[in-house]
């Protein structure tokens, strides 16, 4: 199910006590930096250079603490977009071992024309058919937020073409937290 907004400044939270599990790679490592809760009911688990191993170790270790009324916010796939197949897979069957709702945040885009001045070599041509095979091989258990379009009609700025600045990573939040208000009313 994907699920778009207009971009409204909000902060980042749910009104229930929810916990949000944040599973990703370094993008999420930033994002954790310009996270305004102070509550602990963000729980980041992400790691820099890390994509589908990372993910597939990590929810073995925490797959029994989120609960029913919790969210698994997942974003992979910038470091290993030939890994989409598994990502699939592994997700798919995430939904079968808990009650909390699996969001996945499509792989965002990246500025070519910086990142190739910082030595990466990713396309935004594969980051969007990585996106489109995940949302149409994902189960119905999967809620997807696609702020990867949201990016690219609003714009983003980056630090090195890949990893955002702080304006855009807040905006990323607040699209998040647009998502998860929807699913609270």
């Amino acid at each position: 199910m994907i699920i778009g907004f207009v971009f409204a400044p909000t902060v980042f939270g749910v009104s229930n006590n929810s916990k949000i599990y944040m599973l990703g790679d370094s993008r999420f490592v930033g994002m954790q930096q310009f996270d305004s809760d102070d509550s602990s009911l963000h729980i980041y688990h992400a790691k820099v250079s890390e994509g589908y191993s990372y993910l597939t170790k990590t929810w073995n270790q925490i797959k029994d603490l989120p609960q029913k009324n919790d969210y698994i916010i997942i974003n992979f796939g910038v470091n290993d977009l030939g890994n989409i197949n598994k990502y699939i897979e592994f997700i798919n069957n995430m939904t079968e071992e808990t009650d909390a709702k699996i969001i996945f945040m499509t792989v965002n885009p990246v500025d070519e024309i910086k990142e190739a001045s910082h030595g990466y070599t990713i396309k935004n041509s594969a980051v969007n058919d990585f996106n489109i095979k995940f949302v149409e091989n994902c189960n119905d258990n999967i809620y997807i937020i696609d702020t990867n379009s949201y990016l690219n009609k609003e714009g983003f700025s980056t630090q090195d073409g890949i990893h955002f600045s702080k304006s855009t990573y807040e905006d990323i939040l607040n699209y998040l937290n647009l998502y998860i208000q929807n699913f609270e009313e």
